[in-house]
């Protein structure tokens, strides 16, 4: 029997060496498992099939899926309505949020909506990071 090892964070080559040297058949998983950048995860083991200190017989399969980091590309928010915005966002796999109020004359017609943004938009973000979409005008 073969006492199943963690493989989290190993390289592909890293986890092969392990498996053959344990006489395990290891496989890597079509699906990847979405990881943020903190997580050191990308292109790296993220998942496996067999939890770590499982018990299986020499000769057995183990299967394991790398990271992967989704980026998405930040859509222009400004001029649209706070909730249009949020939902510009969400569609584009954004957490929104507005950081601010800017004070314009009544006047302006610009009220309520989004009257900056940072990063700029076409900028690259990871999928389902917060995003400080920008300031709201109002009157």
């Amino acid at each position: 029997m073969v006492q199943v090892a963690d493989l989290l964070g190993l390289s592909v080559a890293e986890a092969q060496a392990w498996a053959d040297g344990q006489g395990l058949d290891l496989s890597v998983s079509a699906e990847f498992a979405d990881m943020s950048v903190d997580s050191g995860l990308a292109g790296r083991v993220a998942a496996q099939s067999i939890a770590p200190g499982a018990e299986i017989a020499s000769g057995s399969s183990i299967s394991v899926s790398l990271g992967v980091v989704r980026v998405v590309q930040i859509p222009d928010v400004t001029g649209l309505a706070e909730a249009e915005a949020m939902q510009a966002l969400t569609g584009a796999g954004l957490v929104g949020r507005v950081d601010g109020i800017v004070s314009v004359n009544l006047l302006s017609g610009l009220g309520g909506v989004i009257a900056e943004q940072a990063p700029a938009a076409g900028a690259d973000l990871e999928q389902d990071r917060p995003f400080p979409c920008g300031s709201v005008v109002s009157n």
